[in-house]
């Protein structure tokens, strides 16, 4: 018997909602790794990028009056060897980058792991050699450019051949050569100016007496009339007489 006081309420189905699905986030690419090229199994260690730095540029491109204060200069040649290592690290960087991806064109080709460690590698040598020529070769022409510079300035300020200069490893021995080649032309030019101021001065024989002759020969006569009698006297009185 259905009480009709109650009152029969149809059961709601709810349906709990699905959790919506979460935005997919960007993909960062991951950064490359430096020193070690990794593959599906087994990594293989790269080398370091090594540039030969030793003509990087010439020491003291300009020539400096007045040395930088040694803090200074201790805090220049800081920046530059962090200046430097930036550099080949994001150098090796690139190459890792690029050896990574000759790495997975060979692995899509279907190589064996072996095969793609082992060209992988070949490749990686082959562009750290080709990128060390290439910074080998600016360097060296950085370093003739300061070096040519340096001799401009060096011989102009010691009125030197720049050309002879050349030949030397730092503004600090091409000063020192121009200022010692200074100091021998002055030194030259001085002993041939000296030379010159001792030699004597020419005389010619006009055949005029000496402005003294007149009194001597007076003082010669006066003797041979006092009584002197020599080879000087008698032959004044000769000269005197008309007979000499």
């Amino acid at each position: 018997m259905v009480n009709e006081n109650e009152n029969t309420q149809p059961e709601l189905n709810l349906v709990s909602e699905e959790p919506a699905a979460p935005v997919a986030e960007p993909q960062v690419e991951p950064a490359v790794e430096t020193e070690v090229v990794e593959t599906s199994s087994d990594p293989v260690v790269e080398p370091a990028v090594s540039v030969d730095s030793s003509t990087g540029y010439y020491p003291g491109n300009e020539v400096q009056e007045e040395k930088e204060e040694p803090v200074i200069q201790k805090q220049l040649e800081e920046t530059q060897e962090r200046l430097t290592q930036v550099e080949q690290q994001n150098t090796q960087n690139q190459l890792l980058y690029e050896t990574e991806s000759y790495k997975q064109q060979l692995v899509n080709q279907g190589y064996s792991t072996e095969q793609v460690n082992a060209s992988a590698q070949q490749y990686y040598q082959q562009r750290v050699q080709q990128h060390t020529q290439e910074q080998n070769y600016q360097n060296s022409l950085q370093y003739r450019e300061g070096q040519y510079k340096a001799s401009l300035q060096i011989g102009k300020k010691f009125n030197v051949d720049p050309e002879v200069l050349l030949k030397y490893n730092s503004p600090q021995e091409m000063e020192q050569a121009a200022k010692h080649q200074s100091e021998l032309r002055a030194l030259k030019e001085e002993n041939a100016r000296l030379k010159k101021g001792q030699v004597p001065a020419q005389s010619y024989d006009n055949n005029t007496a000496p402005a003294n002759a007149s009194s001597s020969e007076e003082r010669l006569l006066d003797l041979y009339n006092s009584g002197v009698r020599n080879p000087d006297t008698e032959a004044a009185a000769r000269r005197a007489a008309g007979i000499g």
